[in-house]
């Protein structure tokens, strides 16, 4: 099924990756963005305002928003721009919506949603919100998206987890100390590490799309549960390099403060509502998909 889809925030990591498959696949894309966009027709977010959606929209994706991660510690101005950029975006985003409804609205929230480290495997149908910023932030993009499904027909909400593709995200900060031998795990490493291979992600975004059964929560993760030390042994073995240098938790507290706990905990989670639904994953084994990432980056 081919559509016109509007993408916000569509020059980012997952945006670059979305868009170029979206094309690909031989759907009409069109962004907005504060800046234009080679090879794509794109608006402003002042033109979005005026003129609301393209003619014929069929589908908005929400990616816009700040990055999460300030080196070397949250300050209060930057909880406040990581917040309102998601929920301001969003609202526009919204009003333009409710001129001219789409069918489908899809916007990335993320496994920090749920609380950290639990024993169980969290499904979508948790719906118990973890207290920390990262979890507000998660609720408040969720709550924001919902005042969209009077007039659209599905709200998917995607609780993406880490995403692993070598030209951003964990991945790009973690490849060269590794290849260096320089990695290890961070902590006790025993935290759960949620992580999706983007081709999968992308793979979700089209799911997400054009199934009729995809509303609601989304969790965007592979089904494997895997700790941090799992993960680390992987991309060691997969470099054909030593993990030796372990990063203490005091360390990272003393440097980084709350923000430590991004690294430091993690979430256990299962795609349970992506599996009933009937996708199925490239990538469920964590050596795999960096052993493809290897060998296709």
């Amino acid at each position: 099924v081919q559509m016109r889809v509007l993408v916000a925030g569509g020059t980012g990591f997952v945006g670059r990756h979305l868009i170029r498959t979206l094309q690909r696949d031989g759907h009409e894309v069109s962004l907005v963005s504060r800046s234009a966009v080679r090879d794509t027709p794109s608006m402003t977010w002042n033109q979005l305002e005026q003129n609301g959606l393209p003619a014929g929209t069929e589908a908005v994706i929400q990616l816009a928003g700040a990055s999460i991660l300030k080196l070397p510690r949250w300050t209060d101005a930057h909880k406040k721009l990581v917040l309102d950029s998601r929920r301001n975006t969003a609202e526009q985003l919204i009003a333009a919506m409710k001129r001219n409804p789409p069918k489908v609205f899809v916007t990335a929230s993320a496994v920090g949603f749920y609380p950290s480290n639990t024993a169980k495997a969290l499904t979508e149908a948790d719906d118990q919100p973890g207290n920390d910023f990262a979890a507000q932030v998660c609720f408040q993009v969720e709550e924001t998206a919902d005042k969209a499904s009077p007039f659209v027909e599905r709200v998917v909400k995607m609780r993406i987890g880490l995403v692993l593709a070598k030209d951003g995200g964990v991945l790009e900060r973690m490849w060269m100390p590794f290849q260096f031998a320089l990695g290890g795990r961070l902590g006790t490493g025993k935290q759960p590490f949620p992580w999706i291979h983007m081709s999968d992600l992308v793979g979700l975004y089209q799911h997400a799309l054009t199934n009729p059964a995809v509303t609601g929560p989304l969790n965007a993760v592979a089904p494997q549960t895997t700790t941090n030390a799992e993960f680390t042994d992987a991309l060691a073995r997969v470099l054909y390099r030593p993990a030796v240098f372990p990063v203490p938790s005091f360390v990272l507290t003393s440097l980084m403060g709350e923000q430590s706990a991004l690294l430091l905990e993690g979430q256990n989670v299962w795609p349970a509502r992506a599996m009933d639904t009937g996708y199925k994953f490239r990538f469920s084994d964590v050596t795999a998909a960096l052993d493809d990432i290897r060998m296709n980056s």
